[in-house]
């Protein structure tokens, strides 16, 4: 059964549409708990989580800036992570932008 459908032309389209589907849905959390959360276990996992997330689906711009927010987790460097999260945000937008583009409703 499976096979079949791998075999269906529609069936990688369908796919890719629900995985992109899936991630852009989630990125409004990661998001608030990167902007609102308050530890760094939070921090950490929220970065992990989005940074495995965008490279396994070909998000390539916000993969590498939730790897190098990653890091970012202490006080000390509340500008870096400001301006890192503002480039983020900018890549959400973008991403979600393209996938609107990409798969239409």
């Amino acid at each position: 059964e499976v096979a079949r459908l791998h075999t269906s032309p529609g069936f990688r389209a369908e796919l890719e549409r629900e995985i992109v589907g899936l991630f852009v849905a989630q990125l409004p959390a990661i998001l608030d708990r990167l902007q609102n959360g308050d530890s760094r276990e939070d921090w950490r996992v929220a970065t992990h989580t989005l940074k495995g997330s965008a490279l396994a689906i070909g998000a390539c711009k916000i993969g590498d800036l939730a790897r190098k927010l990653e890091p970012v987790n202490s006080p000390e460097q509340d500008a870096k992570r400001k301006k890192l999260l503002s480039g983020l945000v900018q890549a959400v937008n973008e991403f979600d932008e393209m996938a609107r583009q990409l798969f239409p409703s």
